[in-house]
């Protein structure tokens, strides 16, 4: 498979989990937890072992190698027995750990801590978090391994509710000032700043719906007096059905939509180019266990097999 196709299924993957980074994006800014990222269990899952594999055919049947898909690593998560995100670790095709995050949190559900590991399972750095009453974050510094800040967030409690939250990032032995986002009175982040040498290199403007979701990110690249926006639609069960980008002049440059099943697993995405042509279509089939989760799923490019990914849940 050539670059460009390669690169076409890793766009509808994303657009898959694309719910899952807006998620995670919210929590982000919220600091609060989030629940499993990958289905509403039925059982209690423990853990999500995810791997990507290159398909083979074996006498007439689709397998995957045993191998993972080259540049891919495997991916677990944990959970706790609510479905709160407790550890994210990945791992090579041996099996060898690549690295580990782990989420602490509070009674409230508010992240208390974020733990990164290295391969040899020495502390990289840790966010610490301190929350007000109203489960907004007041607080937030990065540390290394020997204890010395490397990161902070400086909060900004405005007069109407809404608060201003300030991202330092150690550059050269300094804190400088990397991102600035605002949140308003319902804890949902609304604007995003970027800065690079005290430039502001991007600023990011979010709307929501009334059920939250993101229907909306309008980017400006001041440097390049460039403009994006980047507009989200949603089927009743919060399922990403469309995502349209458009440029400067408003013209559409790139359009995908999205089929779902009734578990929401999506079973089909669209690519359409600037002229409205069909580009690529992804198909996707799976294998569910008996607790219907699905344990393996099937992509397929224009008909093709593209890849297989392979989910090993663990249960409580």
């Amino acid at each position: 498979m050539d670059k460009s196709n390669e690169k076409i299924i890793v766009k509808t993957i994303i657009v898959q989990w694309v719910i899952i980074f807006i998620g995670m994006t919210l929590i982000a800014c919220k600091q609060k937890s989030g629940e499993n990222p990958i289905e509403k269990p039925s059982k209690l899952i423990k853990s999500i072992m995810e791997s990507v594999h290159d398909p083979i055919e074996n006498g007439g049947e689709l397998e995957n190698q045993s191998t993972i898909r080259d540049g891919s690593l495997m991916i677990k998560f944990s959970f706790s027995p609510k479905g709160v995100l407790l550890a994210k670790s990945t791992f090579d095709s041996k099996g060898n750990l690549e690295g580990k995050t782990i989420y602490k949190y509070t009674a409230a559900g508010d992240t208390l801590e974020t733990l990164r590991y290295s391969l040899n399972e020495s502390l990289i750095s840790r966010w610490i978090n301190k929350f007000d009453l109203h489960h907004r974050l007041v607080e937030s510094r990065e540390v290394n391994e020997s204890g010395k800040t490397i990161g902070q967030k400086i909060v900004e409690v405005n007069n109407n509710s809404t608060t201003t939250v300030i991202t330092y990032s150690q550059v050269r032995g300094n804190l400088v000032k990397i991102m600035e986002s605002h949140i308003d009175e319902i804890n949902r982040c609304v604007k995003n700043i970027y800065f690079s040498n005290e430039k502001m290199i991007r600023e990011d403007s979010i709307s929501y719906d009334d059920r939250g979701n993101k229907i909306e990110t309008d980017e400006f690249f001041p440097l390049k007096m460039k403009k994006r926006i980047t507009q989200f639609k949603y089927d009743s069960q919060n399922n990403i059905i469309e995502q349209i980008v458009l440029n400067d002049n408003l013209l559409i440059t790139d359009r995908i939509v999205a089929n779902y099943d009734k578990n929401n697993n999506v079973i089909e995405t669209l690519t359409y180019g600037v002229m409205g042509k069909l580009e690529k279509r992804l198909r996707h089939t799976y294998q569910y266990n008996e607790a219907s989760h699905w344990t393996k799923r099937f992509t397929f490019e224009d008909g093709n097999p593209a890849l297989i990914t392979i989910h090993r849940v663990e249960y409580y």
